[in-house]
């Protein structure tokens, strides 16, 4: 992708009372390139799938847990803006974006 990052957007940015803890979270995360496109994945820490997990058994959720899923999902070891920011990267120099990513300008 020969286009330049403008802006990462993270859906936890948007909840300025929140007190996050970046390894057990996840958020919807937008980038917007300098040519307008725009494109979304949501990224969990491999905390919070296990957090998920138990929240399901004793809600039932997920057939009680037994599964989960999440749109153009991606896991990491925490949510933090440098942390999501590394990963857009490599997945931009490893040519692994659109695998992840789903388009917002179609």
């Amino acid at each position: 992708m020969d286009d330049a990052i403008e802006k990462i957007y993270l859906s936890q940015d948007f909840d300025a009372a929140a007190v996050l803890d970046y390894r057990n979270h996840n958020t919807d995360v937008v980038v917007q390139f300098v040519s307008g496109r725009r494109f979304i994945a949501t990224f969990f820490t491999y905390q919070n799938i296990e957090t998920i997990v138990q929240q399901n058994e004793t809600s039932g959720d997920f057939l009680a847990g037994k599964y989960f899923w999440a749109n153009n999902m991606l896991l990491l070891d925490d949510c933090s803006l440098p942390s999501v920011t590394a990963v857009v990267r490599e997945l931009l120099e490893e040519g692994e974006f659109h695998q992840v990513f789903k388009s917002l300008n179609e």
